[in-house]
């Protein structure tokens, strides 16, 4: 029995070792599983916020290109209010901007891509609405102060359960003025408040 005893005591100590040895190793396995779990946690956590980020720029960037769209309309060669090399800013010439509604708008697909940009101007006296009426179809009838004509319209669809549908846009609208007689000081200018409204499809 002492015999016994003897050679159990080293078996003994060797199983508790491998218990502890048990023990230390699915303590590193647990402290593992924690440490993948909070980086994991912590990647959504930083992808999350970027992601919201990125769409607040991309957001920014829609309605910068709604901008750069309508400053360069009001920037047009076609459309400025000019006499005699004298270019006044911030003015269209209303007998060129009926011109350019009445052109196809695959002329001014590669400056302005997907859009549609109107000019609304205010006009108490009709003066103008009587320029625009002889031109081209504006809208609505001379009743509103307000006038719209298209001077481009490009709009970007997409389908939606099979319906086809105007796509996402951001939307600017940038004041200026309109003239007519084709803004000849000679002649006496007649001016106008407008607003150019742009529509820039995502």
């Amino acid at each position: 029995m002492v015999a016994r005893r003897c050679t159990d005591a080293p078996l003994m100590g060797m199983l508790s070792r491998s218990r502890r040895g048990q023990l230390k190793m699915f303590e590193n396995i647990g402290v593992m599983i924690v440490f993948f779990f909070l980086l994991a946690f912590g990647m959504n956590f930083y992808f999350s916020v970027q992601e919201s980020s990125l769409k607040k720029d991309f957001a920014k960037f829609e309605q910068m290109r709604a901008v750069q769209v309508a400053v360069q309309s009001q920037f047009m060669p076609e459309l400025d209010c000019s006499y005699a090399g004298d270019i006044t800013q911030k003015c269209i010439d209303l007998q060129k901007a009926l011109a350019v509604a009445g052109t196809t708008p695959e002329r001014f697909t590669p400056t302005f891509g997907f859009a549609n940009i109107v000019l609304s101007w205010y006009d108490t006296d009709f003066t103008l609405t009587a320029v625009a009426t002889r031109k081209v179809t504006v809208s609505p009838a001379p009743v509103d102060p307000w006038v719209s004509v298209t001077l481009y319209s490009n709009p970007k669809k997409e389908k939606v359960d099979n319906v086809e549908q105007e796509s996402s846009y951001q939307y600017f609208e940038l004041p200026l003025v309109v003239c007519d007689r084709n803004c000849d000081p000679s002649i006496g200018r007649h001016y106008s408040f407008a607003l150019l409204k742009v529509k820039a499809y995502d």
